[in-house]
Order: structure tokens, then C-alpha cells, then sequence
């Protein structure tokens, strides 16, 4: 840690000299990262950028220092000044686009990207990540035309694939959806969402022995994540097998947490003949977070149709 507070203060003193020294530019950042000195790392740059205002690289340094201490909209304006100084500032547009993803900014990373595409040409690692920003803006027409776009140069790319494979599940088109995503996982069997994809698909089609072997695939390649657990016990219970249900929700128990899968319990206890079981649950878990409840009553036939359920969640529901 020494070594590297000796390397930050001496290459502040060399910009402090030369505001625009690219290689201390290039390297403070190194010291920076490791004594984390952002405040420090920031006051440094906003003198550096006051004595040379077009300093491409300080701008740069600057936004992701702001990024560091959560001054998120600082951070993506800085960056933005580095490549509207130097357009020819890749890692600028890059970065800046990223953060705009992070925060949630999806129209203005698009075109971000879409400069950065016109200017160096195509980017297999930038290419899905403006199709995923298409999807948030609901701008699917233009997410597929991308996607099937550059299929043709890069066949093998599975998260095109998987992204061509979501539109068309969206839009209805489960047997197209299918042919995309089983090239997905192909390629690539390790992404708990390709099979997540894939199970809805089946799903869809009626093809439940399928279905219920990808939601599996997709909890066990990622247990900590409550969402394939939980998307798994709610098909078999579903599908009316509480039993199996509740020993998925026994499995999950070891990797994660959620409120979600306290419903779907009290779901499993209801169904299987211990109702007050399952009422106790369920009470305990809409009081802390009633978000699923509608959810939970869509479940089964058995549930919905169940007043007492309802009136429970009504009292907490409503107040």
C-alpha cells in the first residue's frame, strides 16, 4: 500500500507540472484503484481539467472517481466529456455507456453505443449489450433486426442467439423462441438464464417434462438466485405436485433466502393437508412484503378458490 501511495503522490506532483503527461494519466489511475483516494484522486483532476479544460484523459480519471463515491450522474457527464473531446477515445465511450446501463439510463447508453459502432466498427462484447438496452426501452422490432443483423457475420454467438430466442418467446413465437435458444445452450451451457428461457418455452408449448428439467437446470447452475428456485417450485405446484414443490423449496434452503419462497411454501402446506400450517406462513409473509400476493393466490385452483386465503391477504392488503 506504501508503495503505491509513494506512486500517487509522485505522479500528482508530475500533473500538477503537466497537466496533460498522458502516461501519469494512464498509470495513476492503478494507485488510485488500490489506496482508494478517490476524493483525493477527484480534487486533482478537477485542477488538472481547470488548467487544461480539453484534457481528454482527466475527464476520464474524473468520472470514474466520481462512479466510486456514488456521484453516479457527475461520473457518466465526465466520462461523456472524454470522448466528445477525443473522438477517437474508445474506452471514453465504452465506459461511459456501461455506467449509463448500470444506472439504469438505457436510451443514452443506446446511443452512446451506436456512436462508438459507427466510429470503430462492430464489437462483439458491445453488440448484446445494446440489444439488452433495446429491450428495456421496448424497442423490440429494432433489438431483433440488431440481433439477426449480426448472426449472419457471428452465428455462433450465443447471447445473440439467446436474445433473438427472448424476443420471439415475447412475442408469442415459442417454436421459433425454441430453435434459438436450444443453439444457445449449445454453445453454451452454463447460463442459468438460457435455461431459465428455455423452461417458459416449454412451458408454453405444453411440453412439461421438458419444461421441469430446464427449471431445475437453471437453479442448480445458479442456487443462490431465488428467482430459478422459486420459478421452479411454482411450475410443479402448478402442475399440482406440492410434494415435489416443497422438496425443491427444501433444496433452495441451502443456497438462498426470499420472501417468495415463504408463499410458495405456504402454498405446499395448504396443498397438502396442513392448512394452518400454511396460514401461519402465509401471514408471516405478506405482513413482510405483500408484493407476491397476487402471485401466490394464481397459483393453483385450489388456493384461488379459497376464501379464507383471500380474506387473509385482504386484511393485510387493504388494511
Amino acid at each position: 500500500m506504501n508503495e503505491f501511495n509513494l506512486m500517487f503522490h509522485t505522479l500528482k506532483e508530475t500533473l500538477e507540472r503537466e497537466p496533460d503527461n498522458v502516461e501519469a494519466l494512464e498509470k495513476i489511475w492503478i494507485s488510485i484503484e488500490v489506496c482508494r483516494n478517490y476524493e483525493e484522486s477527484i480534487a486533482l483532476h478537477l485542477g488538472l481539467i481547470d488548467k487544461k479544460p480539453y484534457n481528454s484523459l482527466a475527464w476520464y480519471n474524473l468520472g470514474h472517481a466520481y462512479n466510486f463515491v456514488g456521484e453516479y450522474d457527475r461520473a457518466i457527464d465526465a466520462l461523456e466529456y472524454s470522448f466528445l473531446i477525443d473522438p477517437n477515445f474508445e474506452s471514453g465511450y465504452l465506459d461511459c455507456a456501461e455506467m449509463c446501463i448500470q444506472q439504469q439510463q438505457y436510451a443514452r447508453a443506446y446511443e452512446i453505443y451506436q456512436e462508438a459502432l459507427e466510429r470503430f466498427g462492430p464489437n462483439e462484447e458491445v453488440i448484446p449489450t445494446m440489444i439488452d438496452a433495446l429491450m428495456h426501452l421496448n424497442r423490440k422490432k429494432e433489438a431483433l433486426h440488431l440481433a439477426l443483423q449480426f448472426l449472419e457475420q457471428d452465428q455462433y454467438n450465443d447471447e445473440l442467439l439467446f436474445y433473438v430466442a427472448e424476443i420471439y418467446r415475447e412475442k408469442g413465437k415459442h417454436r421459433e423462441a425454441l430453435k434459438y435458444y436450444d443453439r444457445a445452450i449449445y454453445y453454451n451451457r452454463s447460463m442459468e438464464t438460457y435455461h431459465y428461457g428455455i423452461a417458459k418455452t416449454f412451458e408454453a408449448l405444453g411440453a412439461f417434462n421438458n419444461a421441469e428439467d430446464a427449471f431445475k437446470e437453471a437453479a442448480y447452475i445458479a442456487p443462490e438466485e431465488t428467482l430459478y428456485w422459486a420459478e421452479y417450485a411454482a411450475f410443479l405446484i402448478k402442475r399440482d405436485k406440492p410434494f415435489e414443490a416443497m422438496a425443491v423449496l427444501d433444496e433452495a434452503d441451502n443456497d438462498t433466502v426470499g420472501v417468495e419462497l415463504d408463499y410458495l411454501r405456504a402454498a405446499c402446506l395448504y396443498m397438502t393437508q396442513r392448512e394452518e400450517e400454511g396460514f401461519a406462513l402465509l401471514e408471516e409473509a405478506v405482513q413482510e412484503d405483500s408484493s407476491y400476493a397476487d402471485t401466490f393466490l394464481r397459483l393453483h385452483d385450489r388456493i384461488n378458490t379459497c376464501k379464507k386465503l383471500h380474506a387473509m391477504i385482504k386484511y393485510y392488503t387493504e388494511g
